[in-house]
C-alpha cells in the first residue's frame, strides 16, 4: 500500500514499506488533531471499561472476523480490549 500511495520508493522492502505507511498514518492522526488512545482513554477510562462486554459481543458478531489469519474467542477479544486500558 506505501508503494502504491507512493509513500516509499517502488523497490523498498516490506519493512521499509510498512515503516512509510505507519509514518504516514500517524502523520494524518497528527493533522486531523486524533487524540492518542492514552488521552482519549484518560476523561473516559470507566465509560470504556463498562462498555467491554458489549464490545466484545459486536466484535464477535462482525463478519471481518472470520477473515481474520488468526482465530480470536471472546476471552481473547475481552483481554485485547482491556489491555488498552
Amino acid at each position: 500500500m506505501a508503494k502504491a500511495c507512493g509513500f516509499c520508493p517502488a523497490e523498498a522492502n516490506n519493512v521499509a514499506a510498512i515503516n512509510a505507511l505507519i509514518q504516514q498514518i500517524e502523520l494524518l492522526k497528527q493533522r486531523c488533531a486524533f487524540p492518542s488512545l492514552a488521552v482519549a482513554l484518560k476523561e473516559g477510562r470507566s465509560d470504556f471499561s463498562a462498555r467491554i462486554p458489549a464490545m466484545v459481543q459486536a466484535a464477535l458478531a462482525d463478519v471481518t472476523l472470520r477473515t481474520n489469519p488468526r482465530p480470536a474467542s471472546a476471552e481473547e477479544i475481552r483481554e485485547l480490549l482491556e489491555e488498552l486500558l
